[in-house]
């Protein structure tokens, strides 16, 4: 394929961008963004590095390209929370860039800012640079010849690419000064590659692993064969140690925040939360879809032994299709190569046009400027020009690197070496987003120092590996000083280049900002813009005691005119005059003093047009700042104090009145039980009653309308009266027991108590029943007595309920009812014993589903032989609570068939002497 026909090819594509991105301009405004536009965007992450780098490395160095995907699935669950709480402070401040970011929360620093820039700028360039060499890559393959950088810059095609880049980007990326504002031409057009290289990608993919071979497990199969340079798809046949893959995912975690581009992308072009949550599951989703095919294809140029080998096989997407005669999949692949490639470029270079020009041109520019004359020069124009500009010189200064330094470099090692780079400002940001204490110095030092060992251990390795002349500096170290060695730096070894560079200047630089931030001095503008960034949540208006404290004067004429310098003087008097309707005032008049909000918000909109630090040297022109009395600072200082006072106090009364509330709810719901269980109790209680009265009424009924019935018919009705008013007269009784038993304001007192007493007695009381149904008794008791405290009576009516059921239920003739008395050691209390009875028959037992009824209220078991029992049903619950209020329990061990035992538990008085002082000390109360 001709060098022309690439190139026009490629220009092809470049139109359909334009074409994309007018449109989008053209109804900008109008209708509203796709949804998915953001989270496309982000994936401007996955570069020519991503699409044709990772196969190479996979190819050279089995899974070691995995860290730089994994590090961002790694951040996916708190990228939310950090990426919201970013944009809305940038949206308050009207902050364009990380420079600014930086600036702004460390006190407003020019310098930092301006420091923040440069060293990205260093950091990002070369990692420009690797996108215009896989442009070259792309042309030798199509081409079929190979790059060749002997040739003058002015007929590299890769330079006239270069060039259109930069006019495309220029057209859309250029067009207004306010940075703040969304490009939604351009975000249409990083869309549109994402998904076009998304596609290139799998299609390749999946005709090399299905079209050529029969799936994954071929593959795979065939690598033994012919990859015996990589020991195994592991992370020891990597080459890389456990430490290695900490440090790479960790710079890969923070490039997809910090870098110039993802920043721009992320926290610059959002417009609102929704676009950050679908962003958060779905370009996790895109990762792995990209990378899908990175193993395969990387084993599929292997074993086909493309041209190039291990050496080319950064170009394997490319190169296997035009291998095999595929020219059309090559094409689509070539494109999707250039879909990656200048959806990197494009973001990129507008994220360092607007940093520069704001961060570094412009204070430079406004020094130039009378101060006189600032509010009165119009910037506007000069500065869309300096961007325009610095777009060439940053695309100009990568094509020159990658000319004489990245092209002797794979795509991976270039583009870690920027990452690492990048990773230094994480420091700086994440305290300042959590730590208040953080300072401006600790800050700078941070970034200085780790800067400074980043360029050492890897910058310079870098450069100078590309140098035969120096080799010395990187085998011996300065002076000859071999734990100074870039590389093995106080000698370590055994790292990873990048893994070693990462730990010494992330070392250094929190070092720096740690033990800055602790030994320096802070000025009042770094305390409140520290508590606005850490503690943003708190803040719903800017204009905060700092503003007021100031005391800064301006006229509201000179504020519109400094506006009208960047805005035009119609759209500063509108803006103006839309903030004094949102804020519910008169429009000011041009005379009037400006209001601290009136201030806050020119210097926002100077901000989104020009940096933070710049607008406060515009502003600086037109505002009269008069001295703060001391006893003005301790007034306001006062009413802070009192707020937070009565803050803290109204936070301990809300916490009082949930847990009373709580307390409250609590107790209505057990209010709402017992009314529901005494409804219930009432209602079973009426009609146990009603069925004796409705025998004794209907009986009545027959003796007063039959009065011819024969004597013995009549005695026999005679005696069931008598039998249901006995059975009513029990269950009243019961009733009322049951009643002051709940209530405890049973009138039985308690007495110490015999337990071998209370046995023999029931006992006795029950001989003649069981003797008349052939029922025999028998005991099991210890010898000594033993005594426990309760109610006498209460006692003898729960032994004698128990054995009259026990001989209720045993088979007549045939059956048997045993006592046992034991003392047993409490488990839960130390040195104390409970007495164990324990009264078992050789009756029908008590099915298991119906155990856990049988204490309950009413509950009578039924017997297939007997049929329902006499009695009320209240017998054994009644037992049960007389038990507890001794502080016992009575407990069912049953068998079906086997018969049943009930062990009733009493806590044991041991002595007689401890029963006679007992005894005597209830008497006397009683006297």
């Amino acid at each position: 394929m001709s060098t022309t026909t690439v190139i026009l090819i490629f220009l092809a594509y470049l139109a359909t961008l334009f074409g994309l991105a007018g449109i989008a301009e053209r109804k900008r405004g109008k209708t509203k963004r796709w949804s998915y536009a953001y989270a496309l965007s982000l994936t401007v992450y996955c570069t020519a590095w991503t699409f044709m780098g990772s196969v190479g490395q996979a190819a050279n160095h089995g899974i070691s390209f995995l860290p730089i995907y994994l590090g961002p699935l790694m951040l996916a669950p708190v990228w939310p929370v950090l990426i919201k709480k970013i944009i809305r402070i940038c949206r308050a401040e009207k902050l364009t860039s990380l420079p600014d970011f930086i600036s702004s929360r460390y006190g407003r620093s020019r310098s930092l800012g301006l420091i923040a820039a440069i060293f990205l700028v260093i950091g990002v360039v070369p990692y420009i640079s690797i996108q215009l060499k896989a442009i070259g890559s792309i042309f030798s393959v199509l081409t079929g010849k190979a790059t060749d950088l002997s040739v003058p810059f002015y007929a590299d095609a890769t330079l006239l690419l270069t060039i259109f880049l930069a006019i495309f980007i220029i057209v859309f990326g250029v067009r207004r000064l306010d940075a703040s504002k969304s490009h939604d031409g351009i975000m249409a057009a990083i869309s549109f590659d994402a998904i076009f290289k998304l596609l290139a990608f799998l299609t390749v993919g999946a005709f090399i692993t299905f079209g050529l071979f029969s799936g994954f497990g071929e593959l795979f199969s065939r690598a033994g064969e012919s990859m015996s340079h990589i020991s195994s798809w592991s992370i020891s046949g990597s080459g890389l140690s456990g430490w290695d893959w900490f440090w790479l995912n960790f710079v890969s975690m923070c490039a997809i925040v910090l870098l110039p581009r993802q920043f721009h992308i992320a926290v610059i072009e959002n417009k609102n939360d929704e676009e950050v949550d679908k962003a958060a599951w779905f370009f996790p989703l895109y990762l792995l879809l990209i990378n899908l095919f990175v193993i395969p294809i990387a084993i599929a140029g292997v074993v086909l032994g493309v041209p190039g080998g291990l050496a080319g096989a950064d170009s394997f997407v490319i190169s296997i299709p035009q291998f095999l005669g595929y020219e059309g999949l090559a094409v689509i692949a070539a494109l999707g190569g250039f879909a990656a490639v200048s959806g990197m470029v494009i973001m990129s270079t507008i994220a360092l046009s607007i940093m520069i020009a704001n961060s570094i041109f412009l204070p430079y520019l406004l020094k130039s400027v009378r101060p006189t004359e600032r509010t009165t020069a119009d910037l506007s124009k000069p500065l869309l020009r300096i961007r325009r500009l610095i777009i060439f010189l940053v695309l100009l200064l990568a094509y020159g690197y990658y000319r004489g330094v990245a092209a002797q470099f794979s795509l991976v090692a270039i583009g870690l070496v920027s990452f690492t780079a990048v990773a230094q400002f994480a420091p700086s940001v994440l305290a300042g987003l959590y730590w208040q204490r953080a300072s401006r110095k600790g800050a700078m030092w941070g970034l200085i120092l780790g800067f400074a060992v980043w360029a050492y251990t890897l910058a310079l390795p870098t450069v100078l590996g590309a140098s035969t002349t120096v080799s010395g500096l990187m085998e011996y170290g300065p002076w000859g000083i071999e734990f100074l060695r870039p590389q093995a730096l106080f000698g370590m070894t055994d790292m990873n280049p990048i893994a070693h560079g990462a730990f010494w200047s992330l070392f250094a630089n929190v070092s720096a900002l740690v033990i800055g931030s602790l030994y320096s001095q802070t000025q009042p503008i770094d305390i409140t813009q520290a508590d606005f960034f850490v503690n943003h949540h708190k803040y719903h208006n800017r204009e905060t005691e700092d503003y007021r404290l100031r005391r800064r004067q301006a006229r509201v004429g000179d504020l519109r005119g400094l506006l009208a310098r960047f805005v035009g003087p119609v759209q500063a008097k509108r803006m103006i005059a839309d903030f004094a309707k949102q804020t519910g005032e008169a429009p000011p008049k041009t005379t009037e003093n400006a209001s601290p909000a009136l201030l806050l918000f020119t210097e926002q909109q100077l901000a989104g047009a020009v940096g933070s630090a710049a607008s406060q040297t515009l502003l600086k022109g037109i505002i009269r700042e008069e001295p703060v009395q001391l006893e003005e600072v301790i007034g306001i200082l006062k009413r802070t104090h009192d707020a937070v006072r009565y803050g803290l106090e109204l936070e301990r009364k809300q916490t009082e009145l949930e847990a009373l509330t709580t307390q409250l709810r609590a107790a209505n719901r057990r209010l709402q039980e017992l009314d529901k269980l005494k409804a219930d109790f009432i209602s079973t209680v009426t009609h146990e009653l009603r069925t004796p009265i409705t025998s004794v009424k209907s009986l009545a009924n027959i003796l007063i309308d039959s009065p011819g019935l024969d004597g013995e018919q009549q005695l026999a009705f005679l005696r069931i009266i008598v039998s249901e008013s006995e059975r009513l007269a029990r269950l009243v009784s019961q009733v009322l027991d049951l009643q002051k038993i709940e209530a405890k304001q049973d009138g039985s007192s308690f007495q110490t108590v015999d337990l071998k007493e209370l046995i023999d007695r029931s006992l006795a009381s029950l001989s003649g029943l069981a003797k008349e149904k052939g029922i025999s008794l028998s005991t099991n008791l210890v010898e000594e007595p033993v005594y426990t405290f309760g109610p006498p009576d209460r006692l003898t009516q729960v032994m004698v309920n128990l054995l009259g059921n026990a001989i209720k239920f045993v088979p007549e003739q045939q059956g048997h009812v045993q006592v046992e008395l034991s003392v047993e050691a409490s488990a839960h209390i130390e040195n104390s014993a409970l007495a164990l009875i324990k009264i078992k028959d050789n009756g029908p037992g008590i099915a298991p589903e119906q155990q856990q009824f049988i204490f309950e209220q009413f509950t009578q078991i039924s017997n297939t032989e007997q049929g329902k029992p006499a009695g009320s049903g209240l017998g054994l619950y009644i037992s049960k609570r007389i038990v507890e209020q001794c502080g016992g329990g009575l407990a069912l061990d049953s068998s079906y068939d086997m018969g049943a035992c009930f062990v009733l538990r009493l806590p044991v008085k041991t002595t007689v002497f401890e029963h006679t002082e007992t005894t005597l000390l209830a008497e006397t109360n009683k006297n």
